[in-house]
Order: C-alpha cells, then structure tokens, then sequence
C-alpha cells in the first residue's frame, strides 16, 4: 500500500478551511492535521471526533508551525495572507514538502489601496520567490452557506426588505464562486503537480452586475424587490458620515467603493490545467438559499 500523503490544513475553523477540509477527507490515502490556535473551537466544531489530528500553534510563533510541518507532504495554508504570516510559513517548510498551497485574493487587483493589499502583493513576491513547490490561489467573492457574510446577508436583508439600496449604478461586474466549487479547486490542486509554482484566479462561472445579482435572489426567493439607487458621491457621504458615528459600521466607504469597480476575472487557466467548471450564480445562490430554510 502507499504510503499517505500528510497534510498540514492551516484556517480550517474559517468558513473556507472548513469545506476544505471536508474535501480532504473525502480523498483516499490522506492523513491530516489542523493547525488550529483555539482548540475548544475545533472541539465545538466536531473536529476532535474526526479521523484527524490538531495541532495547537500560531502562524506569529515560527517554532510551532515548524513542528506541525515536521514530515509534513502538503501544506494547504487557507489562513489569510493579508496578516502577513507569510514569511514565517516559507521559512517553516522542510525541504521535504512537496507542495504548498497559499489562498490569496483578486482583492489585490483593486484600484483602492487598503493596507491589506500591500501586505498581500509582498507575500505572493515572497512566495514566488521562494523554492517551494508552490500553488498561489485568488478566489473572488467566496458564498455558499450562512457562514459566508456576504450572500447570505443580501439573500437575509432582501426576505426583510420590500426594497433594497444600490450604492451607485449597480452595473458593475462581480463574480462570486460558490465555496464548493473553490475547496474542490484547492484539493485538486494541491494533489496535482499541474500546478506547482503556479497562479490561479478562481471565479464563478460568468460575471453578473450587482442589479442581476439583487434580481436573480429576488427570483429564487420569489418576491418582488424594488432597487433603491442612491447616487454614488452621495454614498460615499453617508458611508462616511455613518462610519463617523458608529464603531462597528456594518458598510464602509471602501466597501462602497469596491462595488463601483468591475471585479471579473479570466478563469482559463484553471480551465485549462483542470478542467474547472464552477456553477453558474443562479445554480449556487439557489442551494444557498435552500441550505438557509
């Protein structure tokens, strides 16, 4: 029999790491451990009742991630490259590794410049710069369940709403991919030497603007749903105005300011190399909406 791979899983208690993890677990001759920081939430989570391992650390502390890795195979690291642990994971990684999987994100192509962005643009130079065996992944807007603080408010806010407020036009593109569709990718890739010391930009299926977006949940959720259109200078001013008020704003004027952007992004490469065929939105948001009743 083969020997297993060993797979070291960093953010799995995340919204994200947790569909991976699902996915890894799915795949014959796999052995895998969770890097996790709070291991009273993995508990709550079901975790420790799982056929894996934990392993208690942090990405700050260098001397607890290299002992994670010690005879690690695959490292899948779905924690965020925008806190900046990204040279401490490269320096942790033995030589033996023979794949690393980093999740980035189509946020660096953004015109706006939050600091994030800056953190995250040197830790794909570090990361490519490195000599590992490397995987470099940027999803878009990630949905798919309760957990994922994006689809799942707008399809919330809209059962509650009659109508609905469009900051600006709402004729920019977005295209979110249905976390499903991501953690497959994520797995496929990191078990595949297609991949190494490649870039992927992991998309939906098509781009839709932020009006189709608001109409298709309409659709699904079978209710009529007036778009408000508030003009974007005066959107900027209130986001502002509000941010000024409130500590926890629940919109920003960045985030304003990103939903007037275009957010599409080519997907052929994963296409090419995988044969990656997400859903379409109106496909996703539909078993979202159904996983939500």
């Amino acid at each position: 029999m083969t020997k297993p791979l060993q797979v070291l899983l960093t953010g799995a208690t995340g919204f994200t790491g947790s569909y991976v993890l699902k996915e890894l677990l799915n795949q014959p001759n796999l052995k895998v451990t969770l890097f996790v920081r709070d291991l009273q939430k993995a508990d709550k989570l079901g975790y420790t009742k799982l056929p894996i391992k934990l392993h208690k650390g942090c990405l700050e502390d260098t001397a607890s991630i290299k002992q994670a890795l010690y005879q690690k195979d695959i490292l899948i690291n779905i924690a965020s490259l925008g806190f900046g642990h990204a040279p401490v994971l490269i320096d942790a990684c033995p030589d033996t590794l023979k794949k690393a999987i980093f999740i980035s994100t189509t946020g660096i192509f953004t015109k706006l410049n939050p600091d994030s962005k800056q953190i995250r643009l040197d830790a794909e130079k570090a990361i490519q710069n490195s000599a590992l065996n490397f995987t470099i992944i940027r999803p878009t807007m990630i949905f798919g369940s309760a957990g994922d603080r994006n689809m799942s408010r707008l399809i919330q806010l809209q059962k509650k709403l009659p109508f609905f407020p469009v900051f600006g036009s709402g004729n920019f593109l977005q295209q979110p991919i249905y976390v499903e569709d991501l953690s497959r990718f994520i797995v496929q890739a990191s078990l595949s030497e297609k991949s190494n010391r490649k870039t992927y930009n992991l998309a939906g299926l098509k781009a839709i603007s932020f009006n189709d977006i608001i109409d298709t949940i309409s659709k699904q959720l079978k209710k009529n749903v007036f778009k408000l259109h508030i003009p974007y200078s005066l959107s900027l001013l209130l986001a502002y105005i509000y941010e000024c008020l409130f500590k926890a704003p629940k919109i920003k004027v960045e985030q304003i300011k990103r939903l007037n952007e275009h957010k599409n992004f080519s997907i052929e490469a994963a296409k090419n190399d995988f044969n990656f065929t997400p859903l379409d939105f109106e496909s996703a948001i539909k078993k979202e909406i159904e996983s939500l009743t």
